[in-house]
């Protein structure tokens, strides 16, 4: 049951959410990891043992037990660890065989933060999409959305996503999953990543990719319940 929030109502836990995040150019998971990782290290500054030589505060948080706080999967959390990295907002220390890493986690510093919003934000009403991964409605479209997931073009470049880094997508069809598949758009992507990866199969457009993964296991899904 929920209830209205009154004056002398107690809010219940949360995690901070740093506003720097919302700048970044990075998926949820990977923001939603970052929170609990900054979390476990504010407790990290509150008791003993948990900083380094060097005053550096450090946490402890396995692959397994953050994928089972999230309700995501171990290589969901992996990725997302990847992208923090690459990120230089977290730093992992291999401790030994059968000992976890020893993760360091880095906050960006306010004189990076416009530098980024400029770069990740474009200014209202103007949107940077790339032809290979226009949405587009309406039928009398159709031609122009089938040929926009087929061109590609070199002014807009893409990124790698993915377990293995090996899924291209521009910013634009990275938004367009996360809307299209709310609840598991990262693990589409690893799954496609995986694919590849140990097939050796490649494909023109990643996205229209797992856009037709989609369709097809949505048709055999109403093949078997009807």
């Amino acid at each position: 049951m929920t209830e209205y929030i009154k004056l002398d109502t107690s809010l219940p836990q949360f995690m901070p959410f740093p506003k720097f995040l919302m700048a970044l150019n990075i998926n949820d998971t990977a923001k939603i990891v970052y929170m609990l990782l900054l979390d476990r290290s504010r407790l990290s500054q509150v008791h003993d043992g948990w900083v380094d030589k060097d005053g550096y505060v450090f946490i402890y948080y396995t692959i397994e037990n953050m994928a089972k706080e999230l309700r995501r999967s171990d290589m969901t959390v992996k990725t997302a660890l990847q992208t923090l990295e690459q990120e230089d907002l977290i730093r992992r220390v291999r401790q030994g065989v059968g000992r976890p890493n020893r993760i360091y986690v880095r906050i960006l510093a306010d004189k990076n933060l416009s530098h980024r919003e400029t770069d990740s934000f474009p200014p209202d009403g103007q949107h940077s999409f790339h032809p290979s991964d226009r949405i587009l409605s309406g039928n009398k479209n159709n031609t122009n959305h089938n040929n926009s997931f087929n061109q590609e073009s070199d002014g807009l470049s893409r990124k790698n996503y993915g377990v293995y880094e090996n899924v291209l997508l521009t910013e634009e069809g990275f938004r367009y999953l996360q809307k299209e598949f709310p609840m598991d758009y990262q693990e589409r992507i690893d799954n496609l990543s995986e694919y590849m990866a140990s097939t050796g199969k490649v494909y023109e457009n990643h996205l229209a990719t797992i856009r037709s993964w989609a369709k097809k296991g949505k048709a055999s899904q109403e093949k078997i319940f009807h």
